[in-house]
């Protein structure tokens, strides 16, 4: 029930998860609520171009069974992969070997998108990013809050994100817009999506 809920957030709760070998189970049930929900509302979907996104541990990473559990639970609820794209953070993948690239390639197959979230912090080479079967980088809400700061390097930064990106034909999106000259200067430069509150507070 809502009202007996403490407010314990991911950023407490995630990592004992990690510790004790529960995160695995809990991406599974994030993952299978999210279907559930999505099938229940098909009719109202079907003409619509909605993308779900979906957070998913870096223990995927190392996980070979996590496809085809994925994959099952796109045949049960009916769910067109198109649907989905799971987010992955980026220092998640400071320590990616091929066995971590063959299964995010493995999801990729299905037809589910990947975003690497939380772009500049995980100190990702660019020309890492060519290695990575990803479709999109999320830039982080830090590039965002330190815009129109005094010696531009922050907007030196986020334009360099965006061109690498579009010359790796990746989709990006601001992390972070809370208010109009963040979301101004983000769609001068070419960012093609954007989340913050500026926009809309979680719903």
């Amino acid at each position: 029930r809502a009202e007996s809920l403490t407010g314990v957030g991911p950023d407490v709760f995630i990592p004992i998860a990690e510790e004790y070998n529960l995160i695995k189970a809990i991406d599974l049930w994030v993952i299978e609520e999210t279907f559930k929900k999505i099938h229940q509302e098909r009719s109202l979907l079907m003409d619509r171009s909605v993308i779900f996104c979906i957070n998913i541990s870096s223990a995927e990473l190392h996980n070979t069974s996590f496809s085809l559990y994925l994959g099952s639970l796109l045949d049960k609820y009916h769910i067109k992969p198109q649907w989905i794209k799971l987010e992955i953070t980026e220092t998640s993948f400071i320590e990616t070997d091929q066995s971590s690239i063959s299964v995010l390639e493995e999801i990729r197959a299905l037809g589910v998108r990947l975003a690497l979230d939380d772009f500049g912090t995980g100190y990702t080479a660019f020309n890492q990013l060519i290695h990575y079967p990803i479709d999109c980088l999320k830039i982080d809400k830090s590039f965002i809050d330190n815009l129109g700061s005094k010696n531009g390097t922050t907007e030196s930064m986020i334009e360099a994100i965006l061109f690498i990106a579009k010359s790796y034909k990746l989709e990006t999106i601001a992390e972070g817009i809370e208010d109009r000259e963040q979301f101004l200067y983000m769609a001068k430069n070419g960012c093609d999506l954007m989340q913050g509150y500026f926009l809309a507070k979680p719903m």
